[in-house]
């Protein structure tokens, strides 16, 4: 027999809505998991306990994890950027490296009970980029517009919340508080894992670009 229970859709009074999203990759996780769940586990844990404590939570940059994948919203493009900012900072404290995009565009996202449902030309578009980009750094899509005043080639590049390398706009991994000693943590890694050299050596040359006087900004700036 049919239940008698009215079908709804969950999607019957939802509006979509412009946002930009992050899809971020914690690299590794999985090996980790397979290999040493309990291991993996408490890393995971303490990456979420130092997250929470650098950076609150808000209706602003609403957060969906799972396991290794990280998906946050915002109207904001400053505040999305701050979230990922510190979300480098807390995953490289426990010894990974992420990878991801961001997107902008149409966005639905509803809560049907246990059920979540999430329709997303901006999510899309950030797993596309996270999938092209080969390197441990979470890039913008080259449609979001970047404000002009974000590219001041006076501000020092350790300041700022994003960078232009490599041909790719991303978000700053290193802060004032979180710079010299995160560059200190890769080389570390880097004598640990060889297997991942390439990603480490990449994100080296990162952070010494980022040390160095010279913007990396768009050349038209």
């Amino acid at each position: 027999m049919k239940d008698d229970k009215e079908e709804t859709d969950p999607f019957e009074h939802a509006t979509p809505e412009k946002r930009y999203v992050a899809f971020v990759d914690v690299l590794g996780f999985g090996a980790q998991v397979l290999n040493d769940f309990n291991n993996a586990f408490a890393t995971y844990r303490e990456i979420l306990k130092n997250w929470r404590w650098h950076y609150e939570f808000s209706a602003d940059v609403p957060a969906r994890i799972y396991s290794d994948a990280i998906l946050l919203t915002s109207e904001h493009l400053g505040k999305l950027i701050g979230a990922v900012v510190t979300l480098n900072m807390v995953t490289l404290m426990g010894d990974c490296l992420i990878r991801g995009g961001i997107g902008w565009g149409q966005h639905i996202e509803v809560a049907d009970g246990s059920n979540f449902y999430v329709v997303s030309e901006a999510l899309t578009e950030a797993v596309q980029i996270e999938k092209t980009v080969k390197w441990p750094c979470v890039a913008l899509s080259d449609k979001i517009a970047i404000p002009s005043h974000w590219w001041n080639p006076s501000v020092r590049n350790i300041e700022r919340g994003i960078l232009y390398f490599n041909g790719l706009t991303l978000v700053n991994p290193l802060t004032l508080s979180w710079g010299q000693s995160a560059q200190t943590r890769v080389c570390q890694l880097s004598n640990t894992y060889p297997e991942y050299q390439s990603k480490y050596d990449w994100f080296l040359k990162l952070t010494d670009a980022i040390f160095c006087d010279e913007p990396l900004v768009p050349k038209r700036y």
